[in-house]
């Protein structure tokens, strides 16, 4: 399972203070919407600390709640629990173990390392998925990131991504209120090569930017033919 996402990059919660935004130049570009070509609309919004409470898309809605160290974000299609995943935060914020629940029960450990900038160096699941995350980091960026599951016969796979090396990320983990998963690269994702059951194959992403220096729109390919077109608006 790849983490952010999947961790599922979802999140939607009670519109208690629903969309509260900051918009200091300190501040990131929160993500408002995702526009999915044939497929449902997903909204997000965020308390005023700029962290995302909740997002939907068609009838599944994912809430996080922040207590002191903890972050529960449960995933929800109608009355059915998708998942429950429980983070819990070092002193600089950032989730360093989480337990993933199904609704049968655990399906994943996660133990997170990070360097002293924030990105995310490992996440390693020790339940029997055995799946790692590993990103590589050069001049304090992240320039790689490899995951993989092994133990699964039916679900192996593994994922090689890689970014751009020009470009500003706005789609990073803080424009979607999730910085409590790590400080994202710099630069946008350029490609991921896959190793699964269906093959080998590489999803490329090519981008088109607002007026504001944010993503309009992510077009991802394979073998020169779309196979996802996300367009994004901001608060």
């Amino acid at each position: 399972m790849k983490l952010v996402l999947g961790i599922s990059v979802l999140c939607i919660v009670t519109l208690l203070s629903s969309c509260v935004k900051d918009n200091s130049a300190n501040q990131p570009m929160l993500i408002k919407d995702v526009i999915i070509a044939n497929g449902c609309e997903i909204f997000y919004t965020y308390d005023a600390s700029n962290r995302c409470v909740s997002i939907t898309q068609c009838d599944t809605v994912e809430t996080f709640t922040y207590t002191g160290d903890t972050v529960v974000d449960l995933r929800m299609s109608g009355a059915m629990l998708i998942y429950k995943n429980t983070y819990i935060l070092n002193s600089a914020g950032f989730a360093v173990n989480y337990v993933s629940m199904g609704p049968a029960g655990p399906i994943a450990f996660y133990s997170l390392t990070y360097d002293a900038a924030g990105h995310r160096l490992s996440a390693i699941d020790s339940s029997i998925s055995n799946t790692t995350d590993i990103n590589t980091i050069q001049n304090s960026n992240v320039v790689k990131d490899s995951s993989s599951s092994t133990a699964l016969l039916v679900n192996n796979y593994s994922i090689s991504t890689t970014f751009y090396t020009a470009t500003i990320n706005r789609l990073s983990n803080a424009n979607f209120g999730l910085s409590f998963l790590g400080t994202s690269s710099s630069n946008l994702k350029k490609a991921d090569n896959i190793n699964n059951q269906q093959g080998q194959y590489i999803v490329n992403y090519t981008y088109t930017l607002n007026n504001q220096n944010g993503i309009s729109q992510q077009v991802s390919t394979v073998n020169g033919q779309v196979v996802d077109s996300r367009h994004f608006d901001y608060y």
